[in-house]
């Protein structure tokens, strides 16, 4: 199945994040494992508005590689950083929206596996939910907060707009807009 195919169906994506030394997956890791992949000390971005976003590599749900530039090519990307069913249901309502703007939602949890499959479930969520219960993706993504934050990557993996604490924000397809339509991280910040 094909990542476009993937979103078209509009089917529940828990990706499953996994250490890995090369493209296949880790004998070592069992199947229900959610464990990010390793970062070296140093490996952090820091985020600046029209820098390069760091790449990462998750399993999905349907157990294939993807990274984060893979998901670029359907469009701009509004990676969330939370674990709070509100933004997970936000996130659902503006995803009509998001997807007419030409952005596509995925949301990192720092919650395990299991937990993760329950909020999807629980918020009827259609869009990419990826687990990260060590936190190793949000530790790319060096200026969030430890509890939530948001970045705004366009398709070419540039950072449009980036800021902190993702559960204050009711409108996400107004916050991606002014993202890419130049504004400032301060700018375009939840309030």
């Amino acid at each position: 199945m094909s990542l476009s195919s993937c979103f078209a169906a509009a089917h529940l994506a828990v990706a499953l994040l996994q250490t890995h030394a090369s493209a296949a997956p880790s004998t070592s890791v069992a199947a229900t494992a959610a464990l990010a992949t390793p970062v070296t000390a140093g490996s952090a971005t820091p985020l600046a508005i029209g820098g390069a976003a760091p790449d990462f590599e998750y399993r999905s749900s349907d157990f294939g590689w993807r990274k984060l530039s893979d998901v670029l090519d359907q469009g701009n990307v509004l990676l969330v950083f939370s674990d709070d069913d509100a933004t997970l249901r936000t996130i659902e309502l503006s995803r009509g929206q998001l997807s007419e703007a030409g952005v596509v939602p995925m949301v990192i949890t720092r919650m395990d596996v299991d937990a993760t499959w329950r909020a999807v479930s629980r918020c009827e969520v259609r869009y990419s939910v990826l687990s990260d219960p060590a936190g190793d993706v949000r530790s790319r993504f060096a200026a969030l907060s430890a509890n939530s934050g948001w970045v705004l990557v366009d398709e070419h993996g540039r950072v449009r707009g980036f800021g902190s604490d993702a559960g204050r924000t009711e409108d996400w397809a107004a916050l991606a807009a002014d993202a890419l339509e130049g504004n400032s991280a301060e700018a375009v910040d939840a309030p």
